[in-house]
């Protein structure tokens, strides 16, 4: 019995450490998804506005971020900190040239500017210093390409 119980828990070690997020509490790995941009400084984002979806995901392994700001892909650093805090850093992207690149240069700010997340069922909300909800997203199972 004690050499059953003892493989039941060896196992277990072994399984969870094959989990890429077992070093993040589980509270921080639920923003650590794709994420699809929903409403922008209080306005509703419509994809008609951009050439593609404006998006990001977060990435547990290395702290970070990738995606798309409606023209350019974007990536950059950021980190979970206590409290619901995230720190989003060197933002860079790619440079082509799009239509409406005011709104991905507003975009790119708003991400700069979030202090703090909020994580509510399927959405996402980073809000600035102020306390205000800057961006807006919905959980997708997809990436969006």
């Amino acid at each position: 019995m004690k050499k059953i119980s003892f493989s039941i828990l060896l196992i277990s070690f072994l399984i969870d450490g094959c989990s890429p997020y077992r070093s993040i509490n589980n509270k921080k790995t639920s923003i650590i998804a794709d994420w699809k941009l929903e409403m922008m400084s209080n306005k509703k984002y419509d994809q008609e506005q951009t050439s593609k979806n404006i998006c990001i995901r977060f990435d547990a392994n290395n702290n970070r971020f990738s995606g798309n700001d409606g023209c350019n892909q974007i990536f950059g650093n950021y980190q979970l900190l206590d409290d619901n805090n995230i720190s989003i850093e060197k933002i860079a992207s790619t440079k082509m040239a799009c239509m409406k690149m005011e709104l991905s240069g507003a975009y790119k700010q708003l991400l700069r500017s979030s202090k703090h997340y909020t994580l509510e069922g399927e959405t996402l909300k980073l809000i600035d210093a102020s306390g205000q909800t800057v961006l807006k997203y919905v959980k997708i199972e997809k990436p969006i390409e």
